[in-house]
């Protein structure tokens, strides 16, 4: 795979003269950016080349050398690394001009490939003895990469002509690799309609970056689930929850960043929650920018993995979400109370298993012998997407804040709250 991106570069690079050029102005100090961009053009020859033994270099006076993976490596003043790899080293992407030579290692993952390519570097100054060869270390990583095609394609957009294969280059690069892209702010992002593709990607790459502001400048702790309900979000400890959600689900029609919180997940948040004696009928509908959605559900689990879930209507939570439904039937059932269970909630909600099909394929048709059972409640704020493009103009602290007063104001509904 890491061939594969570095020849496809090199075609960008030997196709694309504009890519090219930018390329050069970019990496190179002025006395050779001025001697390959504005020098003699009848005797200018720059070659790109793939897989060249680093020990076959010759008549070199100057190497600037490039590491390029998913991840930015820093480098010292004067670096001195160890060396590592074939005593005959292959260079993945080389560009010469005159004596000078560009080295580009790749790594397609966030592994750093300086050691190789300090091998490569010792190797190439190893077969010019005779010379005093400069060496300039620096990095070029994908996100680099990707912000490089995209200056020339977005240059060429305004000038009405293309190039096919730095196009194609960017399609793949984005559709595969769009988290590593140059962060973007939401006011440059179309709303995804699907989860496939850059928009996806974009958006949610956004958001983490948001997040990250957040976990770093308001004390929240970072929590990334893994597995069937992968996310990431904003960890706390209010008693009552502990996570704060900042999502959204790809749409045609409705455009909306969702600010969740879902409180009473377990029965230890249900009594801090229920014992404020809550009216959640009487929550404003409008929080700052956003819709408020009371959402109600019960909630069944096994080793604290959510197996079953039943959400109510506004009515039917009257008689289950308060102090004495939690103190008297939330917490753990072994199989031996089951019936029991069942005719207790069907007594309060009639027909609920046929409402609940996971609670007959994940309990009653289990062999678990226990499940837990709690009364929660998702608070859920709905910010209409145009309005969060409005605030996010590029710099990320004012879009964080924006998310941290609507966190503050829904947090406010449970803790300052009384029926």
């Amino acid at each position: 795979m890491e061939d594969n991106l570095s020849r496809a570069f090199a075609i960008c690079l030997r196709q694309d003269a504009l890519l090219l050029y930018r390329l050069l102005s970019l990496v190179l100090d002025d006395s050779d950016r001025e001697s390959v961009l504005r020098g003699d053009r009848a005797n200018r020859q720059i070659i790109i080349d793939l897989q060249q033994q680093a020990s076959g270099i010759e008549d070199c006076r100057k190497i600037y050398a490039f590491t390029a993976s998913f991840k930015e490596v820093k480098f010292e003043k004067s670096p001195e690394y160890k060396t590592y790899g074939s005593m005959k080293p292959i260079m993945d992407l080389t560009i010469q001009f005159d004596d000078v030579l560009l080295i580009f290692e790749f790594k397609r993952t966030e592994e750093s490939p300086l050691f190789q390519l300090h091998g490569q570097v010792e190797a190439v100054k190893k077969a010019n003895e005779g010379t005093k060869v400069e060496v300039v270390y620096g990095d070029f990583n994908w996100g680099k990469i990707i912000e490089l095609v995209e200056f020339s394609q977005s240059f060429r957009d305004s000038s009405t002509s293309e190039n096919v294969f730095s196009q194609d280059f960017l399609t793949f690069l984005l559709a595969r690799y769009a988290e590593h892209a140059p962060m973007r702010p939401t006011s440059k992002i179309p709303f995804p309609a699907t989860s496939d593709g850059e928009k996806y990607k974009r958006l949610h790459g956004r958001l983490y970056q948001i997040k990250q502001y957040l976990v770093e400048h308001y004390g929240y702790e970072q929590i990334s689930n893994k597995g069937t309900y992968a996310r990431t979000s904003l960890g706390v400890d209010w008693g009552w929850t502990r996570e704060v959600l900042i999502d959204f689900l790809p749409s045609e029609e409705e455009h909306f960043i969702r600010l969740a919180i879902y409180a009473g997940e377990t029965k230890g948040q249900g009594w801090p929650l229920y014992g404020k004696g809550l009216a959640f009928s009487e929550f404003p509908k409008v929080i700052g920018e956003g819709e408020l959605v009371v959402r109600p559900y019960l909630k069944f689990r096994h080793f604290s993995s959510p197996i079953a879930v039943l959400y109510l209507e506004k009515d039917e939570m009257i008689k289950t979400h308060n102090l004495e439904f939690h103190k008297n039937h939330a917490g753990k059932y072994q199989r031996v109370r089951w019936d029991e269970f069942e005719t207790m909630l069907t007594s309060i909600i009639p027909g609920w298993q046929s409402r609940c099909p996971a609670y007959e394929s994940e309990v009653r048709g289990s062999q678990r012998s226990y499940f837990t059972f709690s009364a929660g409640v998702i608070l859920e704020l709905k910010i209409p997407y145009q309005k969060l493009r409005e605030v996010d103009k590029g710099e990320v602290k004012p879009t964080a804040d924006f998310f941290q007063d609507h966190i503050e104001s829904l947090k406010a509904l449970i803790d300052h709250s009384h029926s």
